[in-house]
């Protein structure tokens, strides 16, 4: 059972890592964009590949692989919180509260209520990005320390 859960962790880094990739390029491809956009190029399709990216990242890190890696430890996973504090705890992420407003963020893009402030959305996402990524690399610095488990 150990093993089919390492195996799964090492399948949820290597989806991190390229989901964090397309999502560092979907950044620098909007970075020329003021910090308050004029409304066409808010509902451009890199503006929306950039945000669906942070959604679907933040979803892969917060709601799938911190959540594996709770279970691989044998641990009760409890609340999204619970999770958070857990991780940042371990050093994977910098604050539980920062993550905590990067999901919520993300429950706005996935079902839609970004589209009432896209602006404000749009702006947050970029905010975020980096903190979302370095929280990656500290999923896979911790799966390395601890585990010796690595990407491919």
């Amino acid at each position: 059972m150990k093993s089919e859960s390492s195996e799964q962790l090492r399948a949820e880094l290597n989806d991190l890592r390229r989901m964090s990739t397309h999502l560092h390029e979907s950044l620098k491809n909007c970075a020329e964009l003021p910090d308050h956009p004029a409304a066409e190029d808010l509902w451009s399709e890199r503006v929306e590949a950039f945000m669906s990216r942070f959604a679907r990242t933040a979803d892969l890190l917060v709601n799938k692989s911190l959540r594996t890696l709770v279970a691989f430890e044998l641990e009760e996973p409890g609340t999204l919180l619970d999770i958070l504090q857990k991780a940042e705890k371990r050093s994977i992420i910098g604050s539980a509260a920062n993550f905590r407003k990067i999901k919520q963020l993300r429950n706005m893009i996935v079902h839609d209520y970004a589209g009432e402030d896209l602006a404000e959305s749009f702006t947050l996402c970029r905010r975020w990005t980096p903190e979302l990524l370095e929280g990656i690399v500290g999923f896979e610095k911790y799966l390395s320390a601890k585990f010796q488990i690595h990407a491919d």
